[in-house]
Order: C-alpha cells, then structure tokens, then sequence
C-alpha cells in the first residue's frame, strides 16, 4: 500500500479541498478513506458545513 504525502493532504485541506484515497487489499476487498474539508464548498458555496 503506497504511503501518503501527509504534505500534499495537509495543503489540499487547507484549500478547502477534500482528500479521498482508496487500495485494493486482500479478499477482493476495497479500502476508501475520505476526508472532507469541513468549510463551504469551493464550487458550491451552497453547500455549508452543518456546525460551526
């Protein structure tokens, strides 16, 4: 499973990005791990975070 650039992720976050990485592991299984930038949507203002 290849690493991931804990500087890239720290900067796309603190864009407003979010960051989604997904591996394939034993089984035929799929592991997928999302982190959401919890602030408006870049494209879509629109979309709030709920708390704040």
């Amino acid at each position: 499973m290849p690493a991931a650039d804990p500087d890239a992720i720290t900067r796309r976050l603190g864009e407003e990005d979010d960051v989604d990485g997904g591996w394939w592991v034993t089984g035929g299984r799929f592991l997928s791990i999302s982190l959401i930038a919890c602030s408006p949507h870049r494209v879509r203002r629109d979309y709030v975070y709920p708390v704040r």
